[in-house]
């Protein structure tokens, strides 16, 4: 019987959303009885999903890790002393950037050696058939194609959440192709990608000519069997949430929340924004504006359920460069049987809302239209279609289909 090594740089406590997907996957493997061993960041804190490795943290390995974030982007410099620390940061932090023949700003950009080292001891020592590793960051998955040239009989997944070169137009040519080369070499070791969008996997399949599986993001226990009952009683209010991460170039998604709320109000309903996120980079866009909004970070699951079960309607932001993205989050907006209201661009995540009825899409309405729309039906309740089953979009049902992936394509019972 085959025994995985899981390699993860982001995992709880890691804060982020970064570290959840596997922490939950990996919950319900050793539901399956899969024999696994866990190779992850060390970190500490606090995570909303701290309680899904509870179960098996004794079969997990630490490697001390610093997420770098210089303190020139912590802060503004108030007074002559925080000038001068101010300054060094900011330029010794270029020149290290400068020097770095690739993506500075990859958060496991140093550790590879310390992984490598680390999971030739635990293969060596458990008896490793299979490694599956996650990236972003990426930087770290260098040490695929060495543990494959050691270990050649070593079955390697690849669990890619995003694109490697998302972000790389930022840096130089140089740089990119330096990342790109090592992208390649990765992925020469690598047996199968796995991603979370079929738009990945088509990507792998015709750049890379990979073998690929879609391992989509799904809803957890919490989400499931919620008591959502419909509230029918008509307030002159309208409030709205959104809990998760704030992407970076979604100004203009945001503007649009802002134009949404006013008209909600020049309609002569009052309209309360709430935001949970550990990104709080558009609240002061937002609070500059005459509407009622509070950010506040994300809250435990079951506590941001109780606050979701009291609002109107569930907000979904994607960003430009993922129109495909069928977040975790999606998902868990649908379980609690509210409307959604979209922002971002056209795809398959605007359409799958329409076709299902689970809420409205600014693509598809002005403001105006929006408005009223919303409005109509905070009465009639049509939206959302409170029948869509979601049984096949909980990580349970997914990992089961993992499994039985793993064993078929690496013959793991025989």
């Amino acid at each position: 019987m085959s025994k995985t090594l899981f390699i993860m740089f982001y995992f709880p406590p890691f804060e982020r959303v970064g570290g959840r997907r596997w922490a939950k996957h990996i919950k319900y493997l050793q539901r399956q009885n899969m024999d696994f061993v866990v190779l992850a960041g060390d970190y500490t804190g606090y995570s909303p999903w701290i309680n899904d490795i509870e179960t098996y943290k004794n079969k997990i390995e630490r490697i001390p890790v610093t997420v770098y974030y210089p303190y020139y982007k912590q802060k503004l410099p108030n007074g002559i002393f925080d000038k001068i620390r101010w300054k060094w940061s900011y330029y010794s932090t270029k020149r290290a950037e400068e020097n770095y023949p690739g993506n500075f700003w990859d958060d496991s950009r140093g550790y590879e050696d310390m992984f490598l080292k680390k999971a030739r001891d635990i293969i060596k020592r458990e008896g490793i058939s299979h490694v599956c590793m996650s990236v972003g960051p990426f930087s770290y998955s260098g040490v695929l194609p060495k543990l494959k040239k050691e270990f050649k009989h070593l079955k390697i997944s690849l669990d890619c959440r995003d694109y490697w070169n998302d972000g790389l137009d930022a840096i130089s040519e140089n740089k990119k192709e330096y990342e790109l080369i090592k992208q390649q070499k990765v992925l020469n070791a690598v047996d199968l990608v796995l991603a979370p969008n079929s738009e990945m996997c088509r990507y792998f399949e015709q750049q890379f000519k990979k073998s690929t599986y879609l391992l989509p993001h799904c809803i957890d226990e919490e989400f499931q069997n919620i008591s959502t009952e419909v509230n029918n009683n008509y307030k002159k209010d309208i409030s709205f949430l959104y809990g998760g991460s704030l992407y970076n170039g979604m100004e203009k998604y945001i503007l649009q929340l802002v134009e949404l709320l006013k008209e909600i109000e020049n309609s002569g309903m009052k309209a309360c924004l709430k935001i949970r996120t550990m990104q709080p980079g558009y609240a002061a866009q937002l609070k500059k504006n005459d509407i009622n909004v509070e950010v506040k970070p994300l809250l435990p699951v079951n506590e941001f359920i109780q606050l979701a079960l009291g609002v109107d309607i569930l907000l979904l932001f994607r960003p430009d460069w993922s129109p495909n993205g069928f977040s975790s989050k999606f998902y868990e907006a649908i379980a609690l049987r509210k409307p959604i209201v979209y922002f971002g661009p056209n795809g398959e995540v605007d359409q799958f809302i329409k076709s299902n009825k689970l809420g409205f899409s600014m693509n598809e309405h002005t403001v105006k239209e929006m408005a009223k729309r919303i409005i109509d039906n905070k009465t009639s309740g049509s939206i959302p279609d409170r029948t869509f089953l979601l049984s096949e979009h909980t990580f349970e049902f997914q990992t089961k289909k993992l499994v039985d992936l793993w064993n078929t394509y690496y013959n793991f019972e025989n």
